[in-house]
This record gives structure tokens, C-alpha cells and sequence, in this order.
């Protein structure tokens, strides 16, 4: 979990550091993107026997769903734009 939570804030610095798409409307969708996925991997945190209560996690499972749903729409929105 941490090596992946890493690897994710990693790519996110890079993303956020050094913007490699030529058009800022692209840097921007992908950094939305990849904070989209930097919060679904804090969610794996909750998911391990760290968190005792399985009432917790399976509210935090429909909380990692509405995310998910979000960053589905976020990007529906974006395409149906372009």
C-alpha cells in the first residue's frame, strides 16, 4: 500500500511539476485525474486490517464509489465539451 501511495504521489508531482502537455486545458485534466487517483489509493488504506470495523469500511466503500462516480463524470463532462 505504501509503495503504491507513493508511486501515486510521485506521478502526481511530476504531473503537477513539470505539466508535459503543450496545451495547459490538458495538464490541468490530467492532474484532476491523477488527484482522482491519489484519493482512491488512500482508500486501500481503509480496505487493510488497519481498520478493525467492517461497518467503517463498507461505508468508506460507498464513499470510494461516489469518488469513482465523480471522476467518471468529471471526465464524461470533458469529453462531451471537446
Amino acid at each position: 500500500m505504501q509503495l503504491i501511495t507513493n508511486f501515486n504521489t510521485f506521478a502526481l508531482i511530476y504531473q503537477g511539476w513539470y505539466r508535459p502537455y503543450h496545451f495547459p486545458a490538458y495538464n490541468r485534466k490530467e492532474l484532476a485525474n491523477e488527484s482522482f487517483i491519489q484519493l482512491n489509493t488512500y482508500y486501500l488504506i481503509i480496505y487493510s486490517q488497519l481498520v478493525g470495523d467492517a461497518e467503517t469500511r463498507y461505508i468508506m466503500g460507498w464513499a470510494n464509489i461516489a469518488t469513482l462516480g465523480v471522476m467518471v463524470l468529471f471526465n464524461a463532462i470533458l469529453i462531451v465539451k471537446w
